[in-house]
């Protein structure tokens, strides 16, 4: 055999060995250095305690809405708990309920705190409820949206880097097999390449050396020291969604022993009011006016009967105990199968059909009937039925009248013909000799005038005005005449640009005045445009004319609510009235004005409130003298 074969075999074996041991000596190392580093900040700690910082902005517990978690585990423990890591960490740390809201956050590194605190004053606001939901808010949206959030929604962890350049790590609360929250918190050391700094400088608007101080003060943390924290994070995660089992354990004890309590209280009352639901029962049956039948459903048979059944078909109460169901029904009613099949197939069914007493009368009858299983799990049904006996006339008596009614709306209708024939005829009759009246008072005055003294002009002009008046009486008697027979077409009305064009034509009419409108923008109603056009022409109109002797004229159209209904108001400073002639304004050629003061024939409230009532509507008026007055008005169309 070759010699130096094994030789080379040992020496190779010799190698490996010393490679492991090697390989172990360094691991070592390592270890006892992993040691000296926890040992040095166990001192450390001891000595100095971790520093926390807290927020200038506050507790955002304080906006907790959820407090599932904050209520079960209590803010102190939740401090104690998270401290187990970052005593080892010193960066930051959240715990969130599964809306988001904190139930802790606290911080332990100026670098942390230094960039919350400037992104928080990036979202411009004291309001940190407005801030959390601002999105500028970065060192939030990381923690929650950008991990915790992410974790609950997988109910894995969740490891990212921040918009502040070091990491966060995201773990799930989960409790009953439903993630309730996250907890997290940050690690790593902060970044001290320059490019890197200025990018975050830039985002949260700070200084770049500033962030390059904090960076080098912060202690770097050995990779096993992270994995320890994780370790933690992880076990914190479990011990709190423990509490919170437990306490919502405790809390769904207590509540189903105060149920249990509540039950057997409320079970005794049941019983009670079921002993005077009974009596009530009991009273009910015997003493409602209608007849009420057990029956079986398949043969008929009658097994109770109350005294509104005796008094209605005109039996003894063990007379219908002896008879079948189809005694009492006619069975000749062609709507019978039918009721009878429907109760079948849903159960219940209602609707008329014809029964007979005792004496053979037939009379109509509403009825309800209903299947049940009574406690024997036998089928039973029962039946209410009614005597519409005096029903069905009056239906009859209400049929004649509306026949009745429908012959006078038709008789009516024809009037309403004649009439409008007539009043076209008597306009056109009274207008020739009124034309003539006036020509030939014209004639007289232009022609004969040299013959005539004062006194004989005077008369004569005062009878050209008497029938120009009577001419303009009719006209307006006319108009009145065709708003009340008009038939309404509806369509949506723009009120607001319809006052407008209104006071616009008023103006142009007398552009020397000059009168304040205030008109509320967007009114519009469904309606008739012109007939409501007519009545606005009439109010504005009003106004615009009694406001001509006041200074500084003012005329407003708004719209208010007056207990649950949308009233219009058209007002003005001007002339106003008496209130005790209110209920009068509204007749026809009704005026409360002397003509010299302020011309017209007393016919425009009448076509205004004729108008308001066509469209549903009520019209009305407020004023002093004086001091102007305010038209109010609805429209139910």
């Amino acid at each position: 055999m070759d010699c130096g074969f094994f030789k080379k075999r040992i020496h190779i074996k010799r190698s490996m060995q010393l490679k492991q041991v090697t390989l172990r000596l360094t691991q070592a190392e390592k270890n006892l250095k992993n040691i000296e580093w926890l040992l040095t900040r166990s001192n450390t700690r001891q000595n100095n305690g971790a520093k926390v910082l807290g927020q200038p902005y506050g507790s955002l517990a304080e906006l907790n809405t959820c407090r599932r978690i904050l209520n079960a585990v209590g803010e102190e423990i939740l401090h104690r708990v998270a401290h187990d890591y970052l005593d080892l960490m010193e960066t930051a740390s959240a715990i969130y309920e599964k809306n988001g809201d904190y139930a802790m956050d606290t911080f332990t590194s100026g670098w942390c705190r230094f960039l919350n605190q400037a992104s928080f004053n990036l979202c411009h606001t004291t309001d940190n409820k407005k801030a959390l939901t601002s999105g500028k808010w970065h060192c939030h949206e990381s923690c929650w949206t950008e991990s915790a959030k992410v974790a609950i929604e997988t109910a894995k962890p969740v490891d990212i880097e921040c918009r502040g350049g070091i990491r966060i790590y995201a773990v799930p609360l989960v409790a009953k097999g439903e993630a309730i929250g996250a907890i997290n918190f940050a690690y790593g050391s902060p970044p001290t390449d320059h490019n890197r700094l200025q990018e975050i400088a830039e985002l949260y608007r700070v200084p770049t050396d500033k962030l390059m101080q904090l960076a080098v003060t912060y202690l770097h943390r050995p990779p096993y020291i992270i994995d320890i924290a994780k370790q933690r994070l992880h076990t914190s995660a479990i011990l709190i969604s423990t509490i919170v089992e437990r306490k919502e354990m405790e809390d769904e004890f207590k509540r189903v022993n105060q149920k249990l309590v509540q039950e057997i209280a409320e079970r005794k009352v049941i019983e009670a009011e079921l002993r005077e639901s009974r009596e009530i029962y009991r009273s009910l049956f015997n003493n409602c006016p209608e007849a009420i039948l057990l029956t079986d459903p398949d043969d008929g048979r009658i097994y109770a009967a109350n005294h509104g059944a005796c008094q209605i078909f005109g039996y003894t109460e063990k007379e219908l105990l002896e008879i079948n169901r189809d005694s009492i029904v006619d069975l000749a009613d062609p709507r019978l199968p039918l009721f009878r099949a429907e109760k079948a197939c849903k159960g219940s069914a209602k609707g008329e059909l014809d029964y007979k007493r005792k004496n053979g009368t037939i009379f109509p009858g509403e009825v309800t009937a209903a299947l049940f299983i009574d406690k024997n799990g036998y089928p039973r049904a029962t039946m209410v039925i009614r005597d519409i006996t005096q029903r069905k006339q009056d239906e009859q008596k209400i049929w004649q009248l509306n026949q009745n009614l429908q012959r006078r709306a038709m008789e009516l209708e024809v009037i309403n013909k004649e009439l409008a024939s007539f009043s076209y005829s008597v306009s056109h009759d009274l207008r020739s000799p009124l034309r003539s009246i006036d020509g030939f008072s014209q004639v007289l005055l232009e022609d004969y005038a040299d013959k005539l003294d004062s006194q004989g002009r005077d008369y004569l002009r005062r009878v050209r005005q008497a029938s120009q008046r009577m001419g303009q009486l009719i006209d307006d008697l006319l108009k009145l005449s065709r708003v009340t027979r008009q038939e309404l077409t509806l369509s949506n009305v723009d009120l607001t640009a319809l006052a407008w064009q209104i006071i616009a034509n008023l103006h142009d009419k007398q552009p020397e005045r000059s009168v304040e409108c205030v008109i509320t923008p967007g009114m519009t109603v469904q309606g008739d445009a012109r007939l409501i056009k007519i009545a606005l022409e009439n109010l504005l109109g009003n106004a615009w004319k009694f406001t001509d002797k006041v200074l500084n004229s003012k005329i407003e159209f708004g719209v208010l609510e007056q207990k649950g209904k949308t009233v219009y108001y058209i007002s003005d400073n001007g002339a106003g009235f008496e209130m005790e002639y209110s209920s009068k304004m509204f007749g026809a050629f009704q005026r409360l004005h002397n003509m010299n003061e302020f011309p017209g024939n007393g016919i425009g409230l009448a076509t205004v409130q004729r108008i308001i009532h066509r469209h549903g509507g009520q019209v009305w008026a407020k004023g002093t003298v004086n001091q102007g007055a305010i038209f109010y008005f609805t429209l139910k169309v």
